[in-house]
């Protein structure tokens, strides 16, 4: 290996070593071969400044077992950010004049490697991933594609593209069918990123696939679009004398927000709870998945509330009439009921109030018992 990709190797093996914001994941490739990949979770901008920090964002190494050697997989585009991220906005803007823009696509990162005369692909951290599963199948599909690929990766270079689809493969922008949009290339010895600048029609017969729309905008032009733009897009990478920065929409933030909070269970279980789905609804109308997925919650989230409330009253029921109000046979007989508590802690209410009090005290029930991940997963149950 090439003494500037062993220090890289080196490099993000330490980083991953000294501070658990980054890690990386290996997977086997048949018998032969271990895909390294190197990747982070909650970074802060602090922890970016760290050496070898940026590098750690899909940059992937290969070990041969065969001659128990390293090298380079894939070679990830360094982490950027968004602008005003870390360095003032204004003086970004001041500092860097001239803007050459790409369409920022919705989609998840996809890298290709080669293992001797095979084409693989990964996401960020996985060579197993449904995205790379996914991009795999669609470069076999592709002989123009396979042929370019090929070409790049024998001449020391990463393809970078990013798949994009409905269904299973939508993040928030809408994407007619499942493809890949080619974003660039990395050289792995001198980190040089090349985006296609060239003619996207010519770039298409070449490759086979599309690029990502280019553009040119004064920093006044790109700030009206990201305040004003419709979601049609998520946004633009500028790339400035400095490098990279992202661009975002306003609007998509939003929507992307609004995504995440659908996304977390836990989250959603309690806008379900709270009766605030109405807003949510209508920034999401155009998303058939996600609306389908709410109401699937809803519809489970509403039939065991309104299940246990029925529980909650008949408990209730139990203990003043069947039991005339003895609290020691009642629980020697319900203690172990998941509502007893609910109920003996709401005992001197009226019992004209006995529909608002069972309804809080089961959303209180419900509250808790959702109140992880994991805990809402296994109250909705299978989806």
């Amino acid at each position: 290996m090439k003494k500037e990709l062993q220090e890289l190797f080196e490099g993000l093996n330490t980083l991953c070593e000294t501070n658990e914001a980054f890690y990386f994941s290996e997977q086997d490739y048949n018998d032969t071969h271990i895909i390294r990949s190197y990747t982070y979770r909650l970074a802060s901008w602090t922890d970016f400044q760290l050496p070898y920090a940026l590098d750690c964002r899909g940059t992937a190494f290969i070990y041969d077992k065969r001659t128990e050697t390293w090298d380079i997989f894939t070679r990830a585009y360094r982490k950027f950010f968004n602008l005003g991220e870390g360095i003032p906005k204004e003086d970004y803007i001041k500092d860097n004049d001239s803007l050459h823009c790409y369409e920022k696509i919705d989609g998840s990162l996809i890298l290709v490697g080669l293992i001797g005369d095979k084409l693989v692909a990964k996401s960020k951290t996985s060579i197993n991933s449904d995205h790379a599963k996914k991009a795999n199948e669609l470069i076999k599909r592709n002989q123009k594609l396979q042929d370019f690929l090929k070409q790049r990766i024998l001449m020391s270079k990463t393809p970078v593209m990013e798949l994009v689809g409905p269904g299973e493969f939508r993040i928030v922008i809408g994407y007619d069918k499942n493809e890949l949009i080619w974003l660039g290339e990395v050289d792995h010895i001198r980190y040089e990123v090349h985006t296609v600048d060239q003619n996207p029609e010519l770039f298409k017969l070449i490759s086979g696939v599309r690029a990502a729309n280019i553009d040119n905008f004064s920093w006044d032009e790109l700030t009206n679009i990201q305040e004003n733009g419709n979601p049609d897009t998520e946004g633009f990478v500028v790339r400035t004398q400095s490098g990279f920065v992202k661009c975002k929409k306003a609007s998509y933030v939003q929507l992307h927000h609004t995504k995440d909070q659908i996304n977390n269970l836990k989250n959603l279980v309690q806008l379900i709870l709270d009766d605030n789905l109405d807003d949510l609804m209508g920034l999401l109308q155009d998303d058939k998945d996600a609306i389908d997925y709410i109401t699937k919650v809803q519809t489970i989230v509403a039939h065991k509330s309104n299940h246990l409330i029925n529980v909650f009253k008949d408990l209730r029921a139990k203990y003043f009439k069947e039991f005339s109000e003895n609290r020691k046979e009642f629980a020697l007989k319900y203690s172990k009921e998941p509502l007893f508590g609910y109920v003996m802690k709401s005992l001197n209410t009226s019992f004209r109030d006995v529909n608002q009090v069972a309804e809080a005290q089961v959303r209180a029930y419900i509250n808790k018992t959702t109140n992880t991940l994991t805990l809402a997963q296994e109250f909705v149950g299978e989806i």
